[in-house]
């Protein structure tokens, strides 16, 4: 008995695809910002591994560091190559919370931070429930496609539908350090996903960004501490973002 396989979809304006060499893989990109950043944009999917990660820091003696795979999987930056093909069913951002790495991000005014990516700090690299939620006030995710706006809305509009269960409490190391609580970026469900209506279409050689948004350009202060009972930014405080464009994708072996 033969399956019933998907083997062409024809695009709202008439346009068909026919799926040979698609693979259910998301196109994925990152970025690293500084808790008080003030950049009004940054765009993600312009470069590939082993260019610089895009980033944003409240230092001006900001160094950006060498991609690697976990970053981004494109084969050309900012756009699809002749052969590849994507089709864009939803948007996902991922967000992890490390501290300023004095190697990898050399800057004068975090000399004496806390070496590595903070993984021995509690919770880290688990987002604080604070940390998301500022992202979720000061950010827009923008999906332009051949300077053409295909999606824009609040960050915490697209759910993952992935990463840590729930809200939990961790109990301080010493009476000098506050409790962190950790929380996860909507319902790490797949039906929790927001999928778009019709997918978004790159094809062959098209240009393409996907762009964090903070138009009134004012300080997004995600790094905030207790400091005598007083809420303060911690600049020390950073985050990864990787987006992921989840949908099919068409990168031919041969």
């Amino acid at each position: 008995m033969a399956l019933n396989t998907i083997t062409q979809i024809v695009l709202p304006d008439g346009q068909e695809i026919a799926l040979v060499d698609w693979t259910d893989m998301p196109l994925y990109s990152t970025c690293d910002l500084g808790s008080g950043f003030t950049d009004q944009e940054m765009d993600l999917f312009q470069y590939t591994a082993g260019q610089a990660v895009p980033g944003a820091a409240p230092s001006p003696a900001f160094t950006l560091r060498s991609s690697t795979e976990n970053d981004t999987c494109l084969a050309t930056a900012g756009e699809m190559a002749t052969t590849e093909e994507l089709l864009i069913y939803a948007i996902k951002p991922e967000v992890q919370m490390f501290l300023w790495n004095t190697t990898e991000f050399a800057s004068a005014r975090y000399t004496g931070a806390p070496t590595g990516l903070g993984t021995s700090v509690l919770g880290f690299p688990g987002a604080t429930l604070q940390c998301l939620a500022v992202l979720m006030q000061s950010l827009l995710i923008r999906l332009r496609i051949s300077e053409k706006d295909y999606a824009q809305a609040g960050m915490g509009y697209f759910n993952p539908g992935f990463g840590l269960f729930g809200v939990s409490n961790m109990q301080p190391q010493a009476a000098a350090n506050p409790s962190r609580t950790i929380a996860n970026h909507g319902l790490p469900s797949q039906e929790a996903v927001r999928s778009f209506a019709l997918p978004n279409h790159i094809g062959g050689q098209e240009k393409y960004r996907v762009t964090l948004v903070n138009d009134p350009g004012q300080p997004v202060n995600f790094g905030k501490t207790e400091n005598s009972g007083i809420q303060e930014n911690d600049p020390e405080v950073m985050v990864r973002v990787r987006i992921l464009l989840d949908g099919l994708y068409k990168r031919p072996t041969a």
